[in-house]
């Protein structure tokens, strides 16, 4: 093949690489209204922009029978002709207003687009925190967050940060907070018959998440500031490691608390074990 020949279609390639980027975008625009500020504007306004997920992130959704209690925070809704059960996360409401004031929210989700709506609607109903910025997995192919998020930002992500509870949609990318999966439905067996209840543990992950996000939010404008505009994806490493080491020393400090209480005579309470009932 011709060196001519190779470069046309190098040529080519680079054009269909547009056109597909630009398809994306007018879809977008044309289909949903999907209306978002660009990276000049939003860092005019000291905000980065934040990728949400929804399952298992912000709520957990099952479409099984359940035997517990109606709690605050579940929703009972039917899409599509399937009955559906959702948990909200604890502390998501405070997550989401204190992002809205130092980021602007898309949802990234690979849910279906008329399930997503039936969320917010719960989640943000003025429409405050995420307007009509939802991608879904109509406009998410081969389930590649990570592709669609350049799609989204053709000129670069140095302002992009991501908050989901899997890494392999995003190719483990660095601008990611990973938090713990969120799962309130938990199946029981009791004799023959398969039950689903809900689980009563704390869950804190929405208000580590903020401390971590505001804290890369901070460092990532303190650079801007001073003209050095560093991607967040490298100033996010940096965050990870310094909340690591804020976790070990509070950890140390804990253990330090634990052996003073210990040698002063005082009882150290100790997590209950179960007991298993006999026959």
């Amino acid at each position: 093949m011709s060196q001519t020949m190779t470069e046309q279609m190098s040529c080519k390639q680079v054009l269909d690489d547009i056109v597909n980027v630009l398809g994306v975008q007018k879809m977008l625009l044309k289909q949903f209204k999907y209306s978002y500020k660009d990276q000049a504007t939003l860092l005019q306004e000291r905000k980065l922009a934040l990728l949400v997920d929804l399952d298992q992130t912000l709520i957990h959704t099952t479409n099984e029978e359940f035997a517990g209690p109606q709690v605050e925070g579940m929703l009972q809704f039917t899409c599509k002709g399937t009955s559906h059960l959702t948990m909200l996360r604890p502390h998501h409401k405070r997550f989401l207003e204190s992002m809205s004031n130092h980021f602007e929210m898309h949802v990234v989700t690979l849910g279906v687009r008329d399930y997503a709506k039936v969320i917010l609607q719960e989640l943000d109903p003025e429409g405050r925190f995420f307007g009509r910025r939802i991608l879904t997995r109509e406009n998410i192919p081969n389930s590649d967050k990570f592709a669609a998020m350049q799609k989204l930002f053709p000129g670069g992500h140095e302002h992009v940060l991501a908050i989901d509870d899997k890494v392999d949609v995003w190719k483990h990318m660095d601008n990611l907070h990973q938090v713990p999966e969120f799962t309130y439905f938990k199946s029981k067996n009791y004799g023959l018959k398969r039950t689903l209840i809900g689980s009563s543990k704390n869950d804190d992950a929405l208000l580590e998440a903020e401390k971590i996000l505001l804290h890369a939010h901070e460092k990532f404008f303190d650079y801007y500031e001073r003209s050095e505009l560093q991607p967040t994806s490298r100033l996010f490493k940096e965050v990870q490691k310094e909340w690591e080491t804020v976790r070990i020393s509070e950890q140390i400090e804990k253990l330090f608390l634990t052996v003073e209480k210990i040698s002063q005579g005082q009882k150290v309470s100790k997590p209950r074990k179960r007991t298993q009932r006999k026959r």
